[in-house]
């Protein structure tokens, strides 16, 4: 066999490109009458316990809500207000303009803008998280 044919023999071999995971993303912490669609905008308002497993780790001395949690939730609001699984393709643009605690209560904004979704973390009429994603299908490859 010459080297051209091990190569493309390889290649051959080869496994198909990983599509993404997909598991469904958490809505933690929903307040109860809270969820909201109207056209392309969805909503609703969420409260962290001070239990939760993800605060004694960050930080234990002063809670803050990881700012992977909430990006989770906006992508879960989307998931439940349009009955659809989405999965994470790009992170354009994620700004953290505040601090979120135990016990606050965080209002979550989900608009969709053609391939773009533009998510607003709120408390107490403060920005919290600003950010700009792409989500796809599970099973489609991210472009």
């Amino acid at each position: 066999m010459n080297e051209t044919s091990e190569t493309q023999q390889t290649k051959a071999e080869r496994p198909p490109a990983a599509k993404p995971l997909w598991r469904p993303a958490r809505l933690i912490g929903l307040v109860e009458g809270s969820l909201a669609t109207t056209g392309d905008t969805c909503s609703c308002r969420v409260r962290f316990n001070a239990d939760e497993k993800f605060f004694a780790g960050h930080f234990p001395a002063r809670p803050v809500v990881p700012g992977v949690i909430m990006i989770e939730g906006l992508i879960a609001l989307y998931e439940r207000s349009t009955g659809t699984r989405r999965t994470l393709a790009h992170l354009i643009e994620a700004k953290f303009r505040s601090e979120a605690h135990p016990n606050d209560e965080l209002g979550y904004v989900m608009i969709t803008a053609g391939a773009e979704h533009k998510g607003e973390i709120t408390c107490g009429g403060k920005e919290v998280l600003t950010v700009r994603m792409k989500l796809i299908d599970p099973g489609a490859q991210p472009g």
